[in-house]
């Protein structure tokens, strides 16, 4: 677990995860708005938790979404709108020109965590 947050970590900064995990939990409450580092860093832990659910580590992941009641059908939401919100962040970001180093490489994140 520790090489894992480690490796994790190398990409999104533990100060940078955590202030936006912090603004995007407040969501039930309104509008949550994030700066540039923390809408890279929001993408970056949705890409990492889509790969983890469609990759090697879903049976590791499960008894664990099974206590925080990620069901099947919460599961197949989150894979298709994680994945349409993903798709359409990233794409809007080159329909406007906006070029950032962060989001252009991706990760195979279940090839980096074990």
């Amino acid at each position: 677990m520790k090489q894992n947050r480690e490796v994790f970590h190398a990409v999104v900064p533990s100060t940078v995860y955590f202030t936006t995990r912090f603004k995007c939990l407040k969501i039930s409450e309104g509008d949550v708005n994030l700066v540039m580092s923390h809408n890279v860093a929001f993408q970056t832990c949705m890409d990492c938790a889509l790969q983890m659910l469609l990759g090697k580590h879903l049976e590791t992941l499960m008894p664990f979404m099974a206590r925080q009641r990620f069901s099947d059908e919460v599961q197949s939401r989150f894979l298709k709108y994680g994945t349409k919100f993903l798709e359409g962040s990233r794409k809007e970001l080159q329909n406007k020109g906006v070029e950032i180093t962060n989001l252009k490489e991706r990760y195979d994140w279940n090839k980096a965590i074990n």
